[in-house]
C-alpha cells in the first residue's frame, strides 16, 4: 500500500475562480462561446433546479462547449494557463506539494475542470496521478458531454475508491486537501484531512470532524 496526498485544485491550490471559469470568461472575450452556447446551458439550469441539483448539475455540464473545434480549444487552454492560471496557482499549496513528495507520499490532483485545462498541471506540479473531467469529443468536436463520472462532491468519493485497488491507496496513512463542503465526502476517507481556505459550511464540519484548517493565498 502507498501513501498518498490528494489535492483539489479549484479554490485550493487555485484560490478564487476555478481553472473553467477562467477558461470560459476568456473565451467569452476572445468571442468563442457563442450566446446560443448560454441559452442551452439557461435551460439545463432549469432543469437541475426542479430536479433538486442545481449545483452539482451546472457543476458537470460542459454544453458551452458544445461544437467548439478541438484544435481550438486547446490552443486557448494553453494560453489561459500561462496567462491567468499558472501565476494564480498558491505559493503555499505547491510548497505543500512538494513537502508531501518529500515526506513520501505519492501526489494525486482532482479537479472537475475539462481535461484540456487540467493537464498544463502536469508540468508545473508533476504529480503521480491526475483525476479531471474527461471531455467528449466527437468529428473534431466537443460534445458538451463529460466522459464517466464528473469529479465533483459524492463522485470524487467514488472515483478514489474505483481507482484505490490500482494506486494502492492507503487511505488510513494518506492526506487529502480541499476546500469545499461537496468535498467532506471524499476527505472522510482519509486519515488525515485539511480544509483550505473553508467555506462556512466545510469550516463547520471540519471543526466537527476535528479536520485541521488552512489558508493558502
Amino acid at each position: 500500500m502507498a501513501r498518498w496526498a490528494v489535492f483539489d485544485v479549484d479554490g485550493t491550490l487555485l484560490p478564487g475562480d476555478s481553472m473553467e471559469a477562467r477558461f470560459i470568461k476568456r473565451s467569452i472575450r476572445r468571442g468563442m462561446i457563442s450566446p446560443a452556447g448560454f441559452l442551452g446551458l439557461l435551460g439545463n439550469a432549469l432543469k437541475f433546479f426542479f430536479r433538486g441539483n442545481l449545483a452539482g448539475g451546472l457543476k458537470g455540464d460542459k454544453s458551452l462547449l458544445k461544437g467548439l473545434p478541438f484544435s481550438r480549444v486547446e490552443t486557448e487552454a494553453a494560453a489561459c494557463f500561462s496567462a491567468e492560471i499558472a501565476p494564480r496557482l498558491s505559493r503555499l499549496g505547491r510548497e505543500t506539494v512538494a513537502r508531501c513528495r518529500e515526506e513520501g507520499c505519492r501526489i494525486l490532483l482532482m479537479t472537475g475542470s475539462p481535461d484540456f485545462l487540467a493537464r498544463h498541471l502536469l508540468p508545473v506540479l508533476q504529480p503521480d496521478q491526475l483525476i479531471s473531467a474527461e471531455m467528449e469529443i466527437a468529428n473534431g468536436c466537443f460534445s458538451g458531454k463529460v466522459r464517466g463520472l464528473h469529479p465533483y462532491g459524492e463522485a470524487k468519493k467514488n472515483l478514489l475508491l474505483r481507482a484505490q485497488p490500482q494506486l494502492q491507496i492507503d487511505f488510513a496513512g494518506s492526506v487529502v486537501y480541499a476546500n469545499h463542503h461537496s468535498d467532506a465526502a471524499h476527505m472522510e476517507l482519509f486519515g488525515r484531512a485539511v480544509a483550505v481556505n473553508p467555506g462556512r459550511q466545510l469550516k463547520r464540519i471540519a471543526r466537527a470532524r476535528g479536520w485541521e484548517i488552512e489558508y493558502w493565498g
